[in-house]
């Protein structure tokens, strides 16, 4: 039976490596590293994202101490705008984050800059997996406070939120399956896997995955100080 066991457990860890997984998802390989405008090579902030965008200050960052495994992790945090005294929620993501204006509620996560209609990311993902899973820290800002990671898997262009609004189109055609993970309303002092099931809406092949991690969910935040940590982000596949 133990023989068994294990020639089966081959079998099943062949088939998951062989999959479509996300790229760079442990985040090990970044952009810049060591400068404001660091990034995980594969996901993009505020520091590169619509021309308003990048007057923010810097909300992602390389973290070398608070990591789940291999060397790095990344985080975002909830930062306020000097003078200003506007909350900028930490963010990454595979798209670009887009700032109309300097109103908070215009600002939304889309696959085409705003400034630059020819400054396209989309990251290719052609699989349809079961669950998002990841590991991840949270510490508050306020005690509403809450972070978020969530994935569509699209064809064409995709816009967080998927409502049209006077600065995009809407995309809910284009949408095939999401997965959204929220943190307890808590401080989370140790490393916590969560794994949230795709839910899908056809039965088409996506051709990218958008992925999307805030430390501020309430994109209206006056909360700065939030930082969510995340690290070997990946979908898993159920057994054939």
């Amino acid at each position: 039976m133990k023989k068994i066991f294990t020639f089966l457990s081959v079998i099943s860890f062949f088939h998951l490596g062989a999959q479509t997984q996300i790229s760079n998802g442990g985040f090990e390989n970044w952009d810049n590293p060591t400068a404001s405008n660091a990034e995980p090579v594969g996901f993009n902030s505020n520091k590169t994202g619509s021309s308003t965008a990048q007057i923010g200050p810097q909300t992602c960052f390389r973290d070398a101490s608070v990591v789940h495994s291999g060397t790095y992790s990344v985080r975002v945090e909830s930062v306020q705008v000097p003078v200003i005294g506007t909350i900028v929620n930490g963010n990454v993501t595979t798209g670009v984050v887009n700032a109309p204006t300097t109103n908070k509620a215009d600002g939304y996560i889309g696959t085409v800059n705003y400034s630059n209609a020819s400054d396209v990311r989309r990251m290719p993902f052609t699989a349809r997996p079961d669950s998002l899973v990841g590991w991840y820290r949270y510490t508050q800002g306020g005690a509403a406070e809450r972070g978020k990671v969530v994935a569509f898997l699209h064809v064409g262009n995709y816009y967080d939120p998927e409502a049209a609004t006077s600065y995009h189109p809407d995309s809910s055609a284009n949408k095939i399956a999401s997965a959204l993970f929220l943190t307890p309303v808590a401080n989370v002092g140790t490393w916590t896997r969560f794994s949230i099931p795709f839910t899908y809406y056809d039965s088409r092949t996506p051709a990218y995955i958008m992925l999307n991690i805030t430390s501020s969910n309430d994109q209206l935040t006056n909360v700065a100080g939030s930082k969510m940590w995340v690290d070997d982000l990946a979908v898993a596949y159920n057994p054939a």
